[in-house]
């Protein structure tokens, strides 16, 4: 387990092998957030993948003195690089819903249809949205902690949740009612 004091971070810029065991202690809390904003397993792991190596490129210009600092500092890249991945990939996001549909033919009443549906909610959601849901509900982040990454006042990070949820619910509702009237509809 990594100190939360810090004195590993503190010497990363210097020590690969500080990096590789940031890596291992990241690595799977980043790649559920890369998973939860993007959907496919191959994709988040090679966002994952995308994230450490421009963490390595920029160790240089870390200036934190602790744990929570990198953390917040490593979810900025990541939440850049997803949104970045997003707008380059997924700009045409008939892509998506077509993945989805595929999906949810498949899938029907299951619970991967559910997170389907909440998916293509989300996506109806600004990036800042996205990544603050992300944050609080997939990551399970404090309202303190992701005030540290975005920059913002926990009271801020808390009526700006508040804000995506409410504007998220009517949508979910729709996609899951849909998704019952569907399998009624088929006898299920």
């Amino acid at each position: 387990m990594v100190d939360e004091s810090g004195p590993l971070v503190l010497k990363t810029p210097l020590d690969l092998a500080a990096v590789a065991e940031l890596y291992d202690a990241f690595y799977d809390t980043l790649y559920r957030y890369c998973l939860r904003r993007l959907y496919f397993r191959h994709v988040a792991e090679d966002a994952v993948s995308e994230i450490f190596l421009t963490m390595a490129r920029r160790i240089g210009e870390f200036r934190g003195k602790c744990l929570r600092d990198f953390r917040a500092w490593l979810y900025i890249i990541a939440a850049n690089h997803v949104n970045q991945f997003i707008r380059r990939k997924f700009r045409d996001k008939r892509l998506l819903d077509v993945l989805a549909e595929q999906t949810l033919q498949r899938e029907r009443g299951s619970r991967e249809m559910r997170w389907v549906a909440l998916y293509r909610a989300l996506l109806t959601l600004n990036e800042q949205q996205q990544h603050l849901i992300s944050l609080r509900f997939f990551q399970g982040l404090s309202h303190d902690e992701i005030a540290c990454i975005v920059g913002k006042r926990a009271g801020a990070v808390r009526v700006k949740i508040h804000r995506a949820l409410k504007e998220l619910r009517p949508t979910l509702q729709r996609l899951l009612d849909d998704e019952y009237v569907w399998e009624d509809s088929n006898g299920r």
